[in-house]
């Protein structure tokens, strides 16, 4: 009998998918454990290996599509199964669920498209190569060149506006001395470029502190399950990097175990493998706190939106030099801000309040972090 795909949930937040790009099309034979498609989570691409080997019978979800895990995509027929009876289900004009779908969006009349499948099936590239083929009336009088939104954005921007639309955001903002911090990272640079690869960073400095201060903090460590709140045994601090296609956040996992000089390789590593796109499901999972930091851009201050189910992300900006009082006099400081987003659900401003108080302490005064 016919043996369904389903997409796959890819990670224990996973609760849909993208088809990327189908690697078969339909027709065509399939190897179970073989690659048959790509699928895009809301962290990366993965390819997804085909449960069973026979004939790719129907393709129910094309391309750029996105469906609630566990939803069947494909159709595959064992290799000895007859296959007529099975096509002739798919309806009164022999197409595949994807193809019906995308020419039933366009108005289009299948009788008109030339299958190119077994048996004549009208497949998902006949109906896209028969709606190339019409002329196509501009969408807009406005000139100008139109430019669809990358699976990735799409994703984001999602995500981004469920988190901002469910959960109550609660920021609240603070100002820096980091001084000592810079002083302490000079020192350290030199051991850190040899044990990472690369510079010692003001984000690597940064996730050392998070990932120290958090201990103390749990509920800011924290992720919502419904109405519940999970607090984990350790802290995975996860650092929001642009590439070309958007953000994406790998994750420093047992972050408050580590070294400043392990934190400072392993944020090297993670992100020149991001810039490249070669960061795996492991290294963008289970973040329990999420640090954004835009300083280098010369952005003073910003609010970053949480990323569910994680509780709170820290917004860093940049670090200027500022005339500050000290001990009666005026001196030149390195000023930082620094703005938390929580949920409030889970924490109320008295627990920000000390959370931030007790990062800005750490960070004013670097010996704290046993670096």
């Amino acid at each position: 009998m016919p043996i369904p795909v389903r997409m796959p949930k890819l990670g224990w937040t996973m609760e849909e998918g993208t088809v990327v790009q189908w690697h078969k099309k339909e027709g065509e034979s399939v190897t179970e454990g073989k690659p048959l498609l790509e699928v895009e989570t809301d962290k990366v691409n993965i390819d997804v290996e085909s449960p069973a080997s026979g004939i790719l019978l129907a393709i129910k979800v094309g391309p750029d599509e996105i469906v609630d895990v566990e939803t069947v995509i494909a159709i595959i027929a064992a290799p000895d199964e007859p296959l007529e009876p099975l096509r002739q289900k798919t309806g009164r004009v022999l197409a595949s669920p994807a193809a019906r779908r995308l020419a039933r969006e366009h108005n289009l009349d299948l009788t008109e498209i030339k299958g190119s499948g077994p048996g004549g099936v009208a497949c998902l590239q006949d109906v896209k190569r028969h709606l190339e083929e019409r002329s196509a009336e501009p969408d807009t009088a406005i000139p100008g060149k139109r430019i669809a939104l990358s699976r990735l954005r799409r994703t984001i921007g999602q995500r981004m506006q469920q988190s901002f639309q469910t959960a109550p955001h609660f920021t609240a903002t603070v100002e820096v001395d980091m001084t000592e911090a810079e002083r302490y990272r000079e020192i350290l640079a030199g051991q850190a470029e040899k044990q990472a690869g690369g510079n010692l960073t003001l984000t690597a400095f940064l996730v050392k502190a998070v990932a120290t201060v958090l201990g103390a903090h749990p509920f800011l460590n924290a992720l919502l399950d419904g109405d519940h709140i999970l607090v984990p045994d350790h802290v995975n601090v996860g650092v929001a990097v642009a590439q070309e296609a958007g953000l994406i956040v790998p994750v420093i996992h047992q972050a408050g175990t580590k070294k400043l000089g392990e934190i400072a390789a392993s944020l090297h590593e993670l992100t020149a493998k991001a810039r490249r796109s070669g960061l795996s499901l492991e290294e963008v999972s289970n973040a329990t706190f999420t640090i954004s930091n835009l300083g280098m851009f010369g952005v003073d201050q910003f609010t970053a939106i949480i990323n569910p189910p994680q509780t709170a992300i820290l917004a860093v900006g940049s670090t200027v030099r500022k005339p500050v009082f000290v001990n009666g006099q005026v001196e030149g400081r390195l000023i930082m801000k620094m703005t938390l987003s929580a949920d409030h659900r889970a924490v109320d401003g008295a627990l920000v309040g000390a959370f931030l108080a007790d990062l800005r302490k750490h960070l004013e005064d670097p010996e704290l972090l046993r670096l």
